[in-house]
C-alpha cells in the first residue's frame, strides 16, 4: 500500500502501556485509491548518511520543509488531545519509521541534541554506570544493547558525560537513536 500524507497543525498525546504518554502529530493524506487516512506521527528523521558531503544543506532544507503545515480535516479535529493507542497503531507507527516534526532539546549542559538524535524527548543523561564500556562496544545496562564503538550512532558528548537517545515508543521502544559517549581514557 502506498499512501501521500502531510503534516497537520493537530498534536495529540498517545498514552502508552508503560504509563508514559508521548506527543504525536496527526498527519493527514490517502491512500492510492483516494481512502482519506490519518497518521500519528511520534518520530520522523532524514536518512542522511553522515559522511553525506551535503548533510548540512539537506537537514537544514528538510527542517524547513517540516515546518509547513496544513489546516486539519474536521475529522481530523475532531480527535481528542489525549488518545489511548493500542497495539496495532503502535506497530504500524513503528513501520512507517514516521516521527513527531519537533525541533530537538537542550542537554542540561547547554548544547542541543541533534535532530537526528531526538524528537524533543528521546534524549537524557545518563550515569556513568549506566554505560559500561568494554572491548566489544558500549553496553547499556537498562536494556542489554551492545553498541560496537564503531557504530554510526555513537558520537562524542560535547559535555564529557555519557547521553542515551532511544525510542520511547512502539517496536522500537528501548533501543537507542544516538549514544554520546565521553573522550575515551588511555
Amino acid at each position: 500500500m502506498k499512501i501521500t500524507i502531510e503534516s497537520t497543525s493537530k498534536v495529540v498525546r498517545l498514552d502508552m502501556a508503560n504509563d508514559r504518554s508521548v506527543p504525536a502529530r496527526i498527519w493527514q493524506g490517502e491512500t492510492e485509491s483516494g481512502i482519506p487516512v490519518q497518521v500519528f506521527v511520534t518520530r520522523i528523521a532524514p536518512e542522511i548518511p553522515q559522511d553525506h558531503p551535503d548533510i548540512d544543506r539537506l537537514t537544514a532544507e528538510f527542517e524547513r520543509d517540516l515546518k509547513r503545515q496544513a489546516d486539519p480535516r474536521p475529522t481530523v479535529l475532531a480527535i481528542p488531545l489525549r488518545m489511548i493507542i493500542s497495539l496495532a497503531v503502535g506497530c504500524t507507527a513503528a513501520m512507517l519509521r514516521f516521527g513527531q516534526p519537533a525541533a530537538a532539546h537542550d542537554a542540561p549542559t547547554g548544547w542541543s541534541y541533534p535532530f537526528a538524535c531526538c524528537a524533543n524527548y528521546d534524549c537524557q543523561e545518563v550515569p556513568d554506570a549506566s554505560i559500561v564500556e568494554g572491548a566489544r562496544g558500549y553496553e547499556i545496562r537498562k536494556t542489554g544493547e551492545l553498541i560496537p564503538m564503531s557504530d554510526k550512532r555513537v558520537r562524542q558528548s560535547p559535555d564529557g558525560k555519557f547521553h542515551w537517545c532511544a525510542h520511547q515508543a512502539g517496536l522500537d521502544a528501548g533501543m537507542t537513536i544516538c549514544l554520546f559517549v565521553p573522550p575515551r581514557g588511555f
